[in-house]
């Protein structure tokens, strides 16, 4: 498993299970200078090495002025690559994978537009890391209505490599499709402001067995008790809704009895080989 871990600057630890000694370290790299430096999303790579994308900010002490941050990794960890995409608002990349057809897509959000509800950007790079296209698409700054941490965009890509990426947009629950050239396809916002129950997604897989999408997430009653639970969505290519599943797992209390107002979240998943899906939360 891989493991990051931000102690002043960023440090990308690979484990392995051996025959051994189970986990022994297979490598520690450390990157950074005295900036404040965070890594969010790590994925191996064709060549064997590895990609991660996050911030950097380099503003004085007292300011805050992150720039996005895509680091490419030879397979023992040493850095291949470092690029920076730095607007002049705040830029946090939170999602990077290795594009169908070469290169890297990173999902990020940003304040850099300069235009309010027009905050997600995703950037695409080529396999040297030279930026291709960065876009700005409807979207809301760090806008998650339920989770403490906020969770960011994340993102996914399908058939002939179009890709999805799920967010927020006034406190809703956001699904964008893009083709790879950075043009919009589709821009659906889920729930409704005249409710109290409210959606926040968390993560997307595309289902390569049938071409549709999943998506992580927890509801929020918006009662006083704190009723929020994990659920599961899955969507068309075009976002259309197939079908939804809330989950709540009740605690018990001091009498065996459950109760029903423990609050869970769904903060990931994962698809199997044979078309299972692992949430966690």
């Amino acid at each position: 498993m891989c493991i990051l871990r931000t102690i002043g600057a960023v440090a990308l630890s690979f484990c392995a299970g051996l025959t051994t000694t189970a986990n022994a370290d297979v490598f520690q790299r450390a990157q950074g200078d005295a900036t404040r430096e965070h890594v969010y999303s790590i994925e191996n790579t064709s060549d064997g090495g590895y990609v991660t994308a996050g911030f950097r900010d380099t503003a004085p002490p007292g300011a805050i002025d992150e720039d996005v941050l895509i680091t490419k990794h030879f397979a023992d960890g040493t850095v291949e690559w470092q690029r920076v995409w730095a607007g002049p608002g705040r830029d946090i990349g939170y999602s990077v994978q290795e594009a169908v057809g070469g290169g890297y897509i990173v999902a990020a959000e940003s304040t850099s537009s300069g235009a309010p509800g027009v905050e997600v950007l995703l950037i695409r790079l080529d396999p040297a890391g030279s930026f291709v296209w960065a876009n700005f698409y409807l979207g809301s700054w760090m806008a998650d209505p339920i989770h403490d941490v906020h969770p960011g965009v994340a993102l996914d890509q399908g058939f002939n490599g179009q890709i999805y990426v799920t967010g927020s947009f006034l406190g809703q629950a956001q699904l964008l499709a893009v083709d790879p050239s950075g043009a919009l396809v589709t821009n659906t916002v889920y729930g409704d402001p005249l409710i109290a129950t409210r959606f926040a997604f968390t993560d997307i897989k595309h289902d390569p067995t049938n071409g549709t999408l999943v998506i992580s997430g927890t509801t929020d009653t918006g009662s006083a008790f704190g009723l929020q639970d994990p659920f599961l969505f899955r969507a068309d290519p075009f976002g259309n809704p197939i079908w939804i599943w809330n989950y709540d797992f009740p605690d018990l209390d001091p009498f065996n009895e459950p109760i029903l107002s423990s609050r869970e979240t769904g903060d990931g998943l994962d698809l199997g080989p044979n078309g299972d899906i692992i949430l966690n939360g």
